[in-house]
């Protein structure tokens, strides 16, 4: 379970073209550390972010195209 865990978030969503942009919950799996597994085609137009709420109000993903999700 994700009892016992440090974590920022209650809850961290996967949102991508692998899944429509759907809300694909993930596991908290160790302290700050949110897992899922996700199959990208590999493909250049594949794109993700991270969504806190579910609701897109709170959402992450690499803005400045470096490599770091902001």
């Amino acid at each position: 379970g994700q009892t016992g865990f440090t974590k920022k978030f209650n809850q961290l969503y996967f949102r991508g073209t692998p899944n429509s942009w759907g809300t694909s919950a993930m596991a908290l799996t160790a302290n700050n550390t949110w897992e899922l597994d996700v199959n990208f085609s590999g493909g250049s137009s594949q794109r993700f972010k991270l969504d806190v709420t579910g609701n897109w109000s709170e959402n992450y993903g690499d803005t400045n195209k470096d490599g770091i999700l902001e």
